[in-house]
């Protein structure tokens, strides 16, 4: 059967129950299937249907045995009775005509709200001047049969914490629980306001992790109709589970606060570019060949006595500002020490300020989980289930080296913090912490000055940080539950919801902004004056050494009184 956007109607044989088979195809929702009660084993084919009487198909069910309006009405008990004994849900869509005493001819859907409720039975369109007047009928099943009368829906809520279980209700402490709590709220909403449901609450303190009882197993065991806590949406999942189709983004980063320029760049390296670094060298080996060659000219002529690689290294301290200590003899070697004062000068003056400016300038080199691997910031994580989980069997290639290298410990624990903990050590900075960002934030805005807030940066570590309420696999009342989700979308409810129990990131002021100085901001001068401390040593050795070995090459002739 070729697919198209139209209804399909097919041609089912009462004598042959293996023709239902055909009701199986991959677009069942396209299909209507007609039933003549006045037809033989009509009763039985409909039995066997079961699922696909309330699974996406479109039933007619008629009866041709006899027009006479006098038998209407007992005509329409018989097809309810039929009809009593289906497999008929909130979600089937079965309809049959029947004539009312006005002699208009009527079509009706029926229903039940559960299997153990009695059936309901609605007007959805008239046959009236030789057209079918619609009543509803072009309606959805979750628009036409949205009060659901208070039927009871198990659903399992699900916390981590015991202060949670007495606060599902209002708002206090929002950081506790944030994302289940946001999501029985949601689900609260579309049972009181759409659907005219109870919720009939089940607690669990996990999602869906493998050997581990939770919200899953108690939906794919048939203990629960729905979950009301956000579930991500994988592969596994997807053969057991049906969601919503409202997608609630979740908001878990890795959150740190940005790192001096000088703990991860040479900040003495960083005031010039290559070109000014290469035309500064060249200026002073200019600088130093013209002072030598004028040196070398009027050596004789002044009279200097000043050895030759003194002369030649003059330009150093000439260089670095600090003065020549050759006394210049003739007008063309003070004029190349003074023009050579004055242009490193300069230099020096633009290189000074652009250092200070770059110590209090934060570092934009972390901006990947890559960079953050190679960085030498800590990383650690709250301590939630789904942390726990998909942090240790992320299988990509940097999230998982970033967990061996960074999260796990040596005793093979993972490197937990609490968030109040977490967010101290991030302002203490050099610190990465994994936690939901409402939480974090809260705690934020309550221990950080202004210009503290301006630092913090995010990662994203999950590679899906979408999720759904999830609930039975052919659930009679999903369209309902979609439907009503998007109302609750649509109206702005879900976003008044989100913003009353997530905290976004807080706003910061730069104006202020002066941070001392650190060891580690100097730490490549020290380690210039280690490296030249050091080969001073080395050279003093090893003139001690030649001076000894030439004094022992000396002859030694005996003493003559």
């Amino acid at each position: 059967m070729m697919a198209s956007h139209k209804p399909h109607l097919m041609q089912l044989h009462n004598d042959s129950v293996e023709n239902l088979a055909h009701l199986d195809t991959l677009e069942p929702h396209q299909h209507l299937a007609v039933i003549d009660r006045a037809c033989p084993s009509s009763e039985r084919l409909l039995t066997e249907a079961r699922y696909r009487i309330y699974h996406k198909i479109r039933w007619v069910l008629l009866d041709s045995t006899d027009d006479d309006l006098a038998a209407a009405e007992s005509k329409e008990t018989d097809m309810l009775r039929l009809v009593s004994a289906l497999e008929v849900t909130g979600s089937c869509n079965l309809f049959y005509f029947a004539w009312t005493k006005e002699g208009e001819l009527v079509a009706k859907d029926v229903y039940r709200i559960s299997i153990n409720s009695e059936l309901i039975t609605s007007v959805v369109a008239i046959w009236r001047n030789g057209a079918f007047e619609d009543q509803q009928i072009g309606k959805s099943v979750a628009v036409r049969r949205k009060n659901l009368q208070l039927t009871p829906i198990r659903t399992t809520l699900i916390y981590t914490s015991n202060y949670t279980l007495s606060h599902f209700d209002d708002y206090e402490s929002p950081q506790i629980d944030t994302i289940t709590r946001n999501s029985y709220h949601i689900a609260k909403v579309l049972y009181d306001f759409y659907l005219n449901a109870t919720m009939k609450k089940k607690y669990a303190t996990s999602w869906c992790y493998s050997n581990i009882e939770g919200m899953c197993s108690d939906i794919i065991g048939n203990r629960t109709d729905f979950g009301a806590a956000l579930l991500f949406m994988t592969q596994p999942r997807l053969k057991a589970l049906s969601y919503t189709k409202v997608p609630i983004r979740t908001f878990v980063r890795i959150i740190y606060k940005t790192p001096n320029l000088s703990t991860t760049d040479n900040i003495f390296e960083l005031p010039f570019d290559a070109m000014v670094w290469n035309c500064t060298a060249g200026l002073t080996i200019l600088a130093g060949g013209l002072t030598l060659a004028a040196y070398l000219f009027n050596r004789e002529m002044d009279g200097d006595q000043t050895p030759l690689s003194d002369a030649a290294f003059n330009i150093i301290p000439v260089a670095c500002q600090q003065g020549s200590n050759i006394e210049a003899y003739g007008i063309s070697r003070k004029a190349f020490i003074l023009v050579s004062l004055i242009g490193l000068m300069f230099l020096e003056a633009s290189y000074s300020a652009k250092i200070i400016s770059l110590i209090q300038a934060p570092s934009e080199r972390i901006s990947t989980l890559k960079d953050l691997l190679e960085s030498k910031l800590e990383v650690a994580t709250a301590d939630t289930p789904y942390n726990r989980h998909y942090l240790s069997t992320s299988t990509e290639p940097v999230r998982r080296a970033l967990y061996e290298k960074k999260l796990l410990l040596k005793n093979g624990s993972m490197n937990i913090y609490s968030v109040n903990d977490g967010i101290a050590k991030i302002r203490e900075g050099l610190f990465a912490y994994h936690v939901y960002t409402s939480t974090a934030y809260q705690r934020v805005s309550e221990t950080y000055d202004e210009v503290e807030k301006c630092y913090l940066r995010e990662l994203v570590f999950f590679t899906n940080s979408i999720g759904y309420l999830p609930m039975k696999m052919n659930y009679t009342f999903r369209e309902h539950m979609n439907v009503g989700m998007m109302r609750i979308l649509e109206t702005g409810i879900f976003i008044r919801e989100h913003n009353r129990m997530h905290f976004s990131k807080p706003s910061c002021d730069r104006a202020v902004s002066f941070r001392p100085l650190n060891v580690v901001d100097i730490w490549f001068s020290i380690e210039l004056m280690g490296w030249g401390l050091g080969s001073a040593i080395l050279l003093l050795s090893g003139e001690i050494v030649w001076r000894k070995h030439k004094i022992s090459r000396i002859p030694i002739f005996p003493y003559v009184e």
